[in-house]
């Protein structure tokens, strides 16, 4: 039970890497926003950055950190989580 928890987590940990990617890629190559997918996409993108934007302050320039910093946090927590599993 607590194994399949702890692989919950990191499957969503990857789901979360993905789409932390899918909206830097959206953004670089400046994809119609109008598309369902896109829009869908960049949603649930918002939902994972707007409590770290918050948090983090707004730094000038061209370069937004916060999917970066995202992409870190879902790394560690990914992490510690797979060095869990093999206890369970």
């Amino acid at each position: 039970m607590i194994k399949s928890l702890i692989e919950l987590v990191v499957y969503l940990c990857a789901i979360g890497q993905l789409l932390v990617m899918a909206t830097v890629f959206i953004s670089w190559f400046n994809l119609p926003r109008s598309h369902p997918a896109v829009r869908k996409i960049l949603q649930v993108g918002e939902m994972m950055y707007s409590p770290l934007r918050r948090v983090i302050p707004e730094i000038p320039g061209p370069f937004d950190w916060t999917p970066m910093i995202c992409m870190v946090i879902l790394t560690i927590i990914q992490g510690y989580f797979q060095s869990l599993a093999p206890s369970f």
